[in-house]
């Protein structure tokens, strides 16, 4: 009976560490096989304020690199602007936003990637803290948050 019971243990534990070491086993912690194509394309957010409109536009620059802006317009004002990046460094993506009148960016290091979302943090910003991004059936939600706070921005996707 001893013998089987080690047995066992042994093939659970090899099993389970085989998977651990199988980068295909978890693609979503595979840095070499991210793609962010359903980023793509531009945004409309459907949960916005009365009178304003927030859209977001992504293109793929290349594999290491995408480039995004964000705008929210009130009639024919420009509320509020920036522009994004999601850009491989090394062996590490990282989420850079900076503002309209920035002169540099605020840099978010990613720290999940899945098949279709992604989470970034900087814990040293003010807010948001942490940002993350999912497709989802009826379009993008993009979710940013930090000491409490929570910020929902839902988007369709427009042609």
């Amino acid at each position: 009976m001893k013998n089987i019971l080690l047995f066992i243990s042994l093939c659970c534990f090899l099993g389970f560490s085989d998977l651990s070491n199988d980068k295909n086993a978890f693609p979503e912690s595979n840095e070499d096989q991210v793609n962010f194509d359903w980023l793509l394309g531009s945004w409309k957010r459907t949960n916005d304020q009365e009178g304003s409109q927030t859209f977001e536009h992504w293109k793929k620059i290349d594999d290491t690199e995408l480039k995004g802006s964000g705008y929210t317009l009130k009639a024919s004002d420009t509320l509020w602007q920036e522009s994004i990046r999601l850009i491989k460094s090394k062996d590490s993506w990282n989420f850079e936003v900076k503002g309209h009148d920035a002169v540099e960016p605020t840099i978010f290091k990613v720290t999940q990637i899945d098949l279709e979302s992604f989470t970034c943090e900087n814990k040293a910003n003010e807010f948001p803290k942490k940002i993350r991004y999912a497709k989802v059936e009826k379009g993008l939600n993009a979710v940013i948050s930090g000491d409490g706070k929570v910020v929902l921005f839902q988007f369709v996707r427009i042609p």
